[in-house]
């Protein structure tokens, strides 16, 4: 028994200071922001920049650096969950809706750091920033 209560404290132990130096950022950022941290962290390699729209919207014209998955779809939390944890994600939709529940459900899921766009790809087009239209 003794044994026991050692082993699981020292689990207990290495699992809080295994988290020690890895905040968890989850916020909302207006597109200004999103293209910032962006631009600040692309050349790290470990920016992701997520569209959670559907196919159909996403050919109508996204984010040129953009990985699409549709958030409708049946599987959209297991795709969600097979995503690399320790990467820095931009997440954006049409309005900033269904990117910020996707970010609601990075942080259940414990994904380090997240943005969502306020507004999504319609402030960002209303802004006047680019957009890539697959096709053209």
């Amino acid at each position: 028994m003794r044994l026991f209560l050692f082993f699981s404290c020292i689990f207990s132990l290495h699992c809080m200071f295994s988290n020690l130096g890895r905040a968890e950022t989850y916020k909302d950022v207006v597109p200004s922001e999103f293209q910032s941290i962006f631009e600040g962290n692309k050349s790290s390699g470990r920016v992701v920049v997520l569209d959670v729209r559907t196919a159909s919207e996403f050919k109508d014209g996204h984010l040129t650096e953009a990985t699409n998955v549709d958030f409708f779809a049946d599987d959209f939390k297991e795709k969600l969950g097979q995503l690399d944890r320790s990467k820095l994600y931009l997440v954006y939709c049409r309005s900033g809706n269904r990117s910020g529940k996707t970010l609601k459900m990075m942080e259940e899921l414990k994904f380090v750091e997240a943005y969502n766009m306020i507004g999504g790809i319609v402030r960002w087009r209303d802004e006047g920033r680019p957009v890539t239209v697959d096709g053209h």
